[in-house]
């Protein structure tokens, strides 16, 4: 099916009229005309040249030549895409130190049947295809279409995808019939605004063997990631063996998974041999870190030191869908399970997955300690574990529903751990907790009688095929390229969404290299004013908020009482639940809660609701900031009567945002590098710190109080 795709793409290349033909030869001279007769020589030529829509530049097969290939005022469009490919016999291969082919701030471009060589990945300094938008204006920029390419041995990406500019980015990217090794990740979007990549196909695509960078803080060694993407598929495709010299220790590279986006649907896909390359992650696959209404279905993962599919995080991974999966002897390391929960989900269904786990795995399934649930549905699955491990292990159980599920062991027994309690029959477990509620199975499969032992063969890197000479002049009329439009990406039933919550296991933003992010700002907030007693207590900004800033609140109230905070949410986010910073807690009649949330929707002066099980009198303080991804580290203080502090945190990130909050008394001025925001009892100070240290928030009034301190990592 491949070769037929190539050579009926290589056929489309033929009989494409609009716009010229350019060749180039090694045998050939700059001087030339740049015909198949009189080809010119080196890419410094192609560079030099501006082309249009429906011009194409062959490289003669089976020959090398030196690159960057860099297109910045060239520009083609979706019916005639400029085309760049080889021709002859056999591939053309483009060999640089640097990038391979860079597109930058332009579009309309078919790229085919080329082999790009970093040379090696330790003393390469670029991206093997980089797309680059940093345009100023919030301009999308599109299509792109690669097929049939190899890619090896680029420091960075072998294919990157890259929107620096606000919500400038891309639309409709097409990558096919392709493999990328020996890079540094396999393939990368990233943007400075969530949603602003829209519309990838990724399919049929091996990433396998690309190792990461060793000391660098954010994940490397990732075989695909797509990051800030609205509507993407990736299917029929292979990672394997990526992420060996991975060192984060804050997140670890994943075979194939996306963050910050929405409806992506990743489907066909195998995932097995991937290694953390330190104490995270190495999953299969991962559904991360504000991921929305999105779906992993028909996918196989085995052999993976992480998690076989993980998902959560720090911000909002909700209304989401894990449906007819295998994971098989994943979680070699770490402590994962084949299919692991964390950090924040809501409204996510796991359903008709087949697990099968063994030692040094956690569990068949598991529920991380810390994760906050809402609504996660465990329906329909078959786990079949061997040894001492429990089937399911629910570190945290509230918000979690299994049903419909068969649990077994091999030697017949049952174990499921949850919340701590160990229990070895499932009628005992329906008993004690409600779940399953004699829907559940403890029967062995009926076709399995022992876990199968996985013996992955690597997926042999395919050689692009060949492209057929192109016809010279005179050509036939002619048919436009086809550049293949996206299939639309279905979305899961979507329930209210919560929040998701980042730093222990999972996977951390990746920031692009080597461009730099903005520093930490503060943008505006109101002032905190009392409210009336309500289940649904609000603030409102009184500008408008910017699309990829954060938004951090404070929720405080005077009980005594049981009363707890549903969720965080503004009415410009929709149903996405804001992650929390720091949980409800109650000293002496007090309660205080940070929520936040990363890479909003920007809009016109946002209202910012706490949903409440019970009506209080609450102050919301909330604050914009730009330059914030991941949550560092937290803290909650009370002291009783003197002076007031929050009690100090060291934070890990040299950039940081603290806040420090106090219930209890109105604070008259702030400290010395901190800026104060009041209310009639709630205080909020904030300081932006420049080096790791230990800090603390310190307040004047001498009252009984309660008090809380987060800590954010700056971009």
């Amino acid at each position: 099916m491949k070769i037929l795709l190539s050579l009926g793409l290589s056929f489309a290349l033929m009989t494409q009229l609009k716009g010229a033909d350019y060749y180039v030869s090694t045998s050939g001279s700059d001087a030339n005309p740049g015909t198949q007769a009189l080809p010119w020589q080196t890419i410094s030529k192609v560079n030099s040249t501006t082309f249009g829509a429906g011009d194409r530049i062959f490289f003669q097969g089976g020959q090398t030549f030196t690159g960057p290939l860099i297109f910045a005022a060239s520009a083609g469009t979706s019916t005639n895409p400029i085309v760049i490919g080889s021709y002859g016999i056999g591939i053309a291969t483009i060999s640089s130190t640097g990038d391979g082919i860079d597109i930058t701030d332009t579009q309309g471009f078919l790229i085919s049947s080329l082999i790009l060589n970093g040379g090696n990945q330790s003393t390469n300094t670029g991206r093997g295809i980089y797309l680059l938008n940093d345009l100023t204006g919030n301009v999308t920029l599109g299509p792109v279409s690669i097929n049939n390419v190899t890619i090896s041995n680029f420091k960075y990406e072998g294919i990157a995808i890259y929107g620096l500019n606000g919500s400038s980015g891309w639309n409709t990217i097409t990558i096919t019939n392709s493999t990328t090794y020996g890079n540094r990740d396999g393939i990368q979007s990233y943007a400075a605004a969530n949603g602003a990549i829209q519309n990838v196909v990724i399919d049929n695509v091996v990433a396998h063997d690309n190792p990461g960078t060793s000391g660098y803080s954010n994940p490397s060694g990732s075989g695909i990631v797509l990051g800030q993407v609205n509507g993407a598929t990736i299917q029929r495709c292979i990672a394997y063996g990526n992420g060996a010299r991975s060192s984060s220790t804050a997140g670890g590279p994943v075979g194939i998974w996306c963050y910050d986006s929405s409806n992506v649907v990743i489907q066909y896909c195998e995932s097995y041999n991937n290694t953390g390359g330190s104490s995270v992650d190495g999953d299969g696959f991962d559904l991360d870190i504000n991921t929305s209404y999105s779906i992993l279905r028909y996918n196989y993962s085995h052999g993976n030191t992480g998690a076989g599919y993980l998902f959560g995080a720090a911000g909002t991974v909700g209304g989401n869908l894990i449906e007819n999966n295998v994971s098989q002897n994943d979680g070699l390391k770490n402590g994962y399970a084949g299919i692991e929960a964390w950090g924040t989900v809501a409204n996510d269904k796991v359903d008709s997955n087949w697990v099968f786990a063994q030692s040094p795995a956690s569990a068949g399934i598991r529920i991380a300690s810390g994760a906050m649930v809402t609504n996660l549905q465990f329906r329909n699955n078959t786990i079949f574990v061997t040894g001492n491990l429990p089937i399911v292990k629910g570190d945290t159980v509230s918000g979690v529903t299994c049903s419909g599920n068969d649990y077994w062991r091999t030697d017949g027994s049952f174990l499921v751990s949850w919340n701590g309690v160990q229990y070895t029959s499932l009628n005992a477990w329906e008993t004690a907790t409600g779940q399953e509620a004699g829907t559940g199975f403890n029967e062995p499969p009926p076709w399995l009688l022992s876990m199968p032992s996985p013996t992955p063969t690597p997926t042999p890197t395919p050689t692009p095929t060949a492209t057929p000479t192109p016809t010279p002049s005179p050509s036939p009329t002619p048919t436009p390229i086809p550049i293949p439009t996206p299939t639309s990406t279905p979305t899961p039933t979507p329930t209210p969404t919560p929040t998701p919550t980042v730093t222990p296991t999972p996977t951390v933003t990746p920031t692009p290299t080597p461009t730099p992010s903005p520093s930490i700002a503060f943008v505006q907030s109101p002032a905190i004013a009392a409210l009336t007693a309500s289940t649904t207590p609000s603030a409102t900004f009184a500008s408008d908020t910017t699309t990829g800033n954060t938004i951090i609140a404070v929720v405080s109230w005077f009980s005594s009482g049981s009363e707890t905070i549903t969720n965080v949410r503004d009415n410009v986010n929709g149903a996405i639940n804001y992650s929390v910073a720091v949980p409800l807690y109650r000293a002496q009649s007090r309660k205080i809660a940070i929520y936040y949330l990363n890479n909003i929707t920007g809009g016109t002066t946002p209202t910012i609701t706490a949903t409440l099980s019970n009506a209080q009198s609450v102050q919301i303080a909330i604050h914009e900031f730009r330059g914030i991804n991941a949550l560092d580290t937290t803290h909650t203080n009370n002291n009783g009567y003197g002076s007031a502090t929050t009690g100090s945190i060291t934070t890990t990130n040299a950039n940081d945002l603290l806040i420090g909050a106090i219930l209890g008394g109105t604070e008259t001025g702030s400290e010395s590098g901190w800026n104060l925001k009041v209310g009639s009892n709630l205080s909020v100070e904030y300081s932006i710190v420049s080096s790791t240290g230990t800090y603390a928030a310190t307040f004047t009034p001498p009252t009984t109080y309660v008090a809380a301190i987060a800590s954010f990592k700056g971009n």
